[in-house]
């Protein structure tokens, strides 16, 4: 592969990865409020964004570090590339902490001792390490005065100093020193003072925010939904059945005071959108991991306290990865939660509209009246007018299924798929390649899903061999000798040559452990048959006619088939060892059984 290749490929795996950050929730274009985290000494970050002044909706760029005001700590200066472009943030959080500054002046050219690593020890012991950088972060070039913080004692034991050319320095400084100059090869450090600007800054008002957008997020056609289930007002488990009338299920919170809002609003009118053919649900999302009377009580506190009269009920972590799986299928990429948020499902319990935020009242009605009423109805899912120039796409039904197979979400999978009607006949192996895949992934966690998965599969693509045959293999592995061998026969009942069904039927009729299930003669004939195949070559096949000739008795004929298998296997591994053993078996005129696997 030459250069130019290479760069073409290097291009292509930049715009790939690029476009798995923006489907994964990450934004290159702005509106991410600026954050500050605090350092707690334990290991954890504590968010203080709104506290230090820096929670900010501006979009920011290069940050710099500087004690302006010269009073002991570090301010900062922010570039954005929104307006205000340029940022002051004062450090007004006076206490009792002291500090000590560093400037540095090397030989050689380096004036300013760029690159010069600085290592200042306190009486306590306590070590702190700086480099001066000649930028920090975004085209942003913090103080060359280096900034250590000394708590309330301020003393400073010891000032160690590796200069750029890898001269190493140290100094003990002066008590009650705030700004040292240390110059390389000088022995003692210039003490300064600090003057301090008295200039009376007046802080700007921070400006008022807009209020939260709603985003309203429209399918191209009904979404078809996973069965929902939540928990109602008397904590018994539900499902969320069609009644022939519109739904709002509104996810919300306690703490959420737009979500208090909303529903303030929605209870008010609760009576004139039900007139409109509209029902109002909803769920709450506080402490999804408790159980649900400790999580009914709260709700209902809030109930009373609010004197609200909608239903309520409480949301689950089902409900809220099928949220997420619904909202990914139509913008196609992921997203971090926020509430209030709602659903607006059709008579059907199909999802017509995502809201992120409240809705008004008048979208309310709007949507409920208007949205899919009339065919295909696409004009709703753009966010612009105009008039569709091509025919309307069919709906894709397995778009909700593939994502909800990425997210492990496997029952919802099951009870998706399992809905017949959804699926179109050409999109039915599609499906059933998702539903074995899930199978296959899932078997290790829930058997009784994989198996309900695999039945799902092979209804949807009763013509494919490898959904029986991957079904046999599970049944197989988990001990249902029984089971496996009736779809290995299914499968070559489909396919007579199918050559892994054929060896494995083999393998069950000379090894299973239950002596009902045995038949030496047929299992010689499939193996051989199998054999004649691979051309007598592969030790897998000839393994299994060895294991048959064993079961009917013939353990010369076995102990030579096995040693012809063990001629094309390198020694060592796993396969020959297992082999051998068997070998060794023979020799003792004892064929090889399956272990039993216990219910």
């Amino acid at each position: 592969m030459n250069q130019t290749e290479n760069s073409a490929d290097g291009y292509l795996a930049a715009w790939e990865a690029t476009a798995d950050l923006v489907e994964s929730g990450h934004n290159w274009s702005g509106n991410e409020r600026n954050v500050a985290f605090l350092n707690t000494r334990d290991g954890r970050f504590a968010g203080v964004s709104a506290l230090t002044g820096f929670d900010s909706p501006a979009d920011g760029r290069g940050m710099a570090l500087v004690d302006w005001d010269h009073d002991g700590d570090l301010d900062l200066w922010i570039t954005q590339r929104t307006a205000p472009r340029l940022r002051f943030l004062r450090n007004d959080n006076h206490s009792a902490a002291k500090s000590l500054r560093i400037q540095l002046q090397s030989l050689n050219g380096n004036r300013h001792g760029i690159g010069s690593r600085v290592e200042v020890v306190d009486a306590a012991g306590q070590r702190q390490v700086r480099t001066l950088r000649a930028g920090e972060g975004y085209l942003a070039q913090s103080s060359q005065s280096l900034h250590f913080g000394l708590g309330t004692d301020g003393s400073v034991s010891s000032i160690k100093v590796r200069w750029p050319n890898g001269q190493n320095q140290s100094w003990t400084p002066p008590a009650n020193a705030t700004l040292l100059r240390l110059t390389q090869n000088e022995a003692e450090p210039t003490s300064q003072g600090s003057p301090r600007i008295r200039q009376n800054l007046i802080p700007s008002k921070a400006p008022d925010l807009p209020a939260p957008k709603v985003s309203r997020m429209i399918p191209h056609s009904p979404l078809p939904l996973p069965t929902i289930s939540y928990v109602d007002k008397e904590g018994t488990d539900k499902q969320l059945t069609a009644t022939g009338r519109r739904k709002l299920i509104v996810l919300w919170a306690t703490w959420c005071l737009p979500c208090v809002q909303e529903l303030t609003q929605l209870n008010r009118h609760q009576e004139n959108l039900s007139k409109q053919g509209l029902d109002i649900l909803p769920l709450n999302l506080d402490d999804l991991n408790k159980p649900s009377p400790e999580r009914m009580s709260t709700v209902q506190r809030m109930w009373r306290r609010q004197n609200w009269t909608l239903n309520s009920g409480l949301a689950t972590s089902s409900l809220m990865e099928i949220a997420d799986a619904a909202r990914e299928t139509i913008l196609g990429r992921q997203w971090t939660w926020s509430i209030p948020c709602s659903l607006l499902l059709d008579e059907e319990n199909r999802l017509l509209a995502f809201y992120e935020g409240s809705p008004t009242l008048d979208t309310l009605t709007s949507d409920t009246q208007t949205l899919f009423r009339q065919g295909h109805d696409r004009q709703h899912a753009v966010p612009y007018a105009g008039r569709w120039y091509v025919e309307p796409y069919p709906p894709d039904h397995l778009a909700l299924a593939t994502i909800l197979g990425e997210k492990k979400r496997f029952s919802d999978l099951a009870d998706y798929l399992a809905k017949v009607e959804l699926i179109p006949p050409g999109e039915k192996e599609r499906a059933s390649l998702l539903c074995r895949n899930a199978a296959m992934e899932a078997s290790t966690s829930d058997v009784s899903l994989a198996e309900e998965l695999f039945n799902e599969a092979i209804r949807l693509a009763p013509h494919d061999t490898e959904h029986p045959y991957a079904r046999a293999m599970f049944f197989q592995s988990s001990g249902q000798f029984k089971s496996a061998m009736a779809d290995y026969r299914r499968v070559l009942e489909m396919d007579a040559e199918h050559l892994r069904a054929t060896a494995a039927l083999g393998w069950l009729l000379a090894t299973a452990p239950e002596p009902e299930l045995l038949s030496p003669s047929q299992a010689i004939q499939l193996a051989r048959k199998a054999c004649e195949q691979t051309g007598n070559q592969a030790p897998e096949t000839l393994d299994v006619l060895a294991a048959a000739y064993a079961a009917d008795g013939q353990f010369d004929l076995a102990i030579r088939t096995a040693q012809r298998a063990l001629q094309h296997l390198p020694s060592g591994s796993q396969q020959t060892t297992q082999i051998q053993q068997r070998v060794n078996g023979y020799r003792q005129k004892k064929a090889f059984t399956l272990p039993a696997m216990q219910p």
